[in-house]
């Protein structure tokens, strides 16, 4: 058995490292987070290769003295805590004292700091974990870190590593995020030549998020409010209306501090019980609370945090986004006898019966077993739809046998019949399949038709967003049929859309589209270096069909009903819509029969 030994401190410091410098976003919030500890009124970064190859962060903040600039690189020094008890009071974002000697384990820096009112300053050199080189330096009041080879002398965490374009969109998340908390202070983000993120101070937080977000999705969100005892909360959701495609934008912060935690993911989450599947709202909320109230001692990144009383933040959040929304907005405003531990998963919760085929007709499954068999009760034709889901109606082959449209119900579905019985089918997906197979088929065709804006739309993005949205997200537009370009920073202009969308709202269908291109690397087109696939297109197609398709609440004429029937029975794949939601549900005539008692 191979004896124990004290691991070397080189190897001690790399596997310390491992917890709190993940990848170049890390470091730059590491950095970040000791510039605002210091007072900076003004930070600066700049990152080239994605931050793999050179993150600086500059500051104006205090600044270090020579005497502390060697001490700075210690594990576990600091200047923000000094006993146990400052641990129940921690308003500072760092505290730990291991954010610089962790990135000076993995990386090449060099620190350069003049204290605030003294002449002459001091630089730092230390390589992979050394001692640093600590001398006399001229330098401007504040600090200035580099940090040049991240993971140089670890290349087995280096080669984990995404494209810099995606480690770059992660520093510009990082950054979005503290430049959000605090508005009165000019942070900046520059990759390469490019100018990714300028943030001058502002007063109000909805000007902030105007400059970090972009100006479009700001615009919509809802001021939310809220206190109860030392609790308190603040900010902005958007309404359930306007879903976003994924959970990029939901902000959190406690006490100023970016946290990931699912009991306010899941409190914000209960207040949109009815959002479609694979959508989410978007929030930038601020909770206060006492310091002794809240553990930030959680792990090592910051990130986490823990409750005292779990179960009144939840309600707290809760109260604030449902009144925000309108009581309608939530399923009760009783609140939960315990703080649940996990958000709500949307993708399973709306899973659809549809997406497990059906294998037998539904003829067979309802066929009476005699003649004296008791009647069905009439509340299971409403109260088990899935009982009664179609199968794949026969396709066209070149004739009009598609069921003639008898009405319209509840502005929302079609009512039909067939030689079977009753159709139903929802007018909003059955458009939708009938779009999507259209769209897919003139894009494999390479024969997508454009029609001209008489009024361009220009886009605001966040720097996030904009980080994505390079050459190869513009050529997937274009694939599309859209006529896109860049303009400005974090803007784009869109100037003709797909002319199969006809009368569909061009504002909103390019939002969705563009951002789920810039929030998705898997939709775009691929460099040639990575071997020119093909992007994957289905998800930004069916999309593009959802926003065009007619929507529930829409009174449509005869013909028009007439128009979505035999299309949908033209289709490859009738029975659902692109997202696996059913077309058409259909009741026999034997079952409606047996509802009423007949033989």
């Amino acid at each position: 058995m191979p004896r124990i030994q004290k691991l070397p401190e080189a190897l001690v410091r790399q596997i310390a490292a491992g917890e709190v410098v993940e990848r170049p976003a890390s470091v730059v919030k590491e950095l970040i987070e000791n510039a605002l500890d210091a007072g900076a009124r003004r930070i600066d970064v700049r990152i080239e290769g994605g931050g793999a190859r050179l993150v600086s962060v500059r500051d104006d903040g205090c600044g270090i003295g020579s005497e502390d600039a060697a001490l700075a690189f210690e594990r576990h020094a600091t200047s923000k805590i000094s006993s146990p008890e400052d641990l129940q009071k921690i308003r500072s974002l760092g505290f730990r004292g291991e954010a610089l000697p962790s990135i000076a384990s993995v990386a090449r820096v060099r620190l350069l700091s003049t204290p605030r009112g003294e002449s002459e300053g001091v630089e730092a050199v230390l390589e992979g974990g050394t001692a640093p080189a600590v001398r006399p330096a001229a330098a401007r009041p504040g600090t200035e870190v580099e940090v040049r080879d991240l993971f140089f002398n670890t290349p087995a965490r280096k080669k984990f590593l995404r494209t810099p374009q995606t480690e770059a969109r992660r520093i510009a998340a990082a950054v979005s995020r503290l430049a959000l908390a605090h508005p009165g202070v000019h942070v900046t983000l520059r990759s390469e030549r490019k100018t990714m993120l300028d943030c001058p101070p502002v007063e109000t937080l909805k000007e902030r998020m105007v400059q970090v977000l972009g100006r479009d999705l700001a615009a919509g969100l809802v001021p939310l409010k809220a206190r109860e005892g030392l609790l308190a909360v603040e900010g902005f959701a958007t309404p359930p209306q306007s879903p976003l495609p994924n959970r990029d934008t939901l902000h959190f912060f406690v006490n100023r501090r970016p946290v990931q935690d699912r009991l306010l993911t899941g409190a914000l989450l209960r207040a949109y019980p009815n959002l479609p599947a694979r959508s989410y709202p978007g929030a930038v909320l601020f909770l206060e609370a006492p310091t002794e109230a809240v553990d930030v001692n959680v792990h090592p990144t910051k990130a986490e945090v823990r409750f005292r009383d779990s179960s009144a933040v939840f309600r707290l959040i809760e109260l604030a986004v449902g009144e925000a929304l309108g009581p309608r907005a939530v399923f009760s405003r009783k609140s939960p006898t315990h703080a649940p531990v996990q958000a709500p998963d949307r993708t399973a919760s709306t899973a659809s019966p549809v997406q497990r085929p059906a294998s037998s007709s539904i003829r067979e499954r309802a066929a009476p077993d005699s003649m004296t068999s008791r009647p069905q009760d009439p509340v299971e034709l409403a109260a088990a739809p899935e009982k009664f889901l179609a199968e794949a109606p026969p396709r066209l082959v070149g004739g009009t046998e598609f069921p003639e449209p008898l009405a319209q119900y509840a502005g929302t579905y079609i009512v039909a019949q067939d030689d079977e019985g009753l159709l139903l089918f929802d007018q909003h997906a059955a458009h939708e399949r009938v779009l999507y197979e259209s769209l897919h088929a003139s894009f494999e065709a390479r024969r997508m038709e454009r029609q001209a804006l008489l009024f361009p739309l220009v886009l605001e993005l966040s720097a996030e967003q904009a980080a994505s949205l390079e050459d190869s997200a513009l050529a997937t537009l274009a694939a599309l049929g859209f006529e896109a370009e860049a303009f400005g920073a974090a803007t784009v202009r869109i100037r003709a859309v797909p002319s199969l969308l006809g009368e569909a709202n061009a504002d909103a269908l390019v939002r969705d589209v563009v951002f789920a291109l810039a929030d998705d690397p898997a939709l775009r087109s691929s460099s040639a270096s990575e071997g020119g696939k093909e992007p994957n297109t289905d998800r930004l197609i069916a999309t593009m069909a959802c926003r065009a398709a007619v929507t529930k609440n829409m009174t449509l004429s005869m013909p028009k009903m007439r128009e979505i029937l035999a299309g949908l029975y033209q289709t490859k794949n009738p029975a659902t819509c692109p997202h696996g939601r059913p077309t058409l549900l259909r009741y026999p005539l034997a079952e409606i029969e047996r509802g009423f008692g007949r033989r």
